[in-house]
């Protein structure tokens, strides 16, 4: 809800309008064939920046077409890869805090939905590490749906990642 509401019949009157991003000082209630003349005062709320940004496009890669979507959370960054137009293999990318040697962070990944194969969790860490190492270390979601996961496909599609990025 963006503001504070008098009365409850602002606030239907507020839900009914913000659709059409209308909203009148003055309107008619009408209740059982009665009609109410009515002000509604809204105190609105100065809104910041959206809680979740989120950033997508659509490019050829060797030909197919790729989407790429990349949604920021306060703890997680979540990216959707894929040339199927479906999720596909949803993978946890997270930085690794046992590493003894601070310059060079390690990642673990791990599938939680999908085919676990060896494929899957080097393009994973291949897509994903820059991501989190520019994003403060923080854990990656990736939904990876390749029909070409070849070494050009990937180095592509990481400029195309890097393109949408929102952290």
């Amino acid at each position: 809800m963006k503001g504070q509401f008098e009365t409850p019949s602002c606030k239907r009157l507020y839900l009914r309008h913000h659709a059409e991003q209308l909203l009148p000082d003055e309107h008619r209630l009408s209740r059982r064939g009665k009609e109410k003349r009515g002000v509604c005062r809204i105190n609105k709320m100065s809104s910041a920046e959206p809680i979740i940004r989120s950033r997508q496009t659509t490019k050829e890669v060797n030909g197919i077409s790729t989407q790429v979507v990349c949604t920021e959370f306060s703890n997680y960054i979540f990216i959707v890869i894929t040339q199927y137009g479906k999720i596909g293999t949803l993978i946890s990318i997270t930085p690794d805090s046992r590493s003894n040697d601070i310059s060079t962070p390690t990642f673990s990944t791990k599938v939680l939905l999908g085919k676990e194969e060896a494929l899957t969790h080097v393009c994973a860490k291949n897509l994903a590490t820059f991501v989190s190492q520019e994003a403060s270390n923080r854990p990656v979601l990736l939904g990876l749906a390749l029909k070409d996961s070849s070494i050009d496909a990937i180095k592509q599609i990481k400029e195309i990642v890097k393109s949408c990025q929102v952290w």
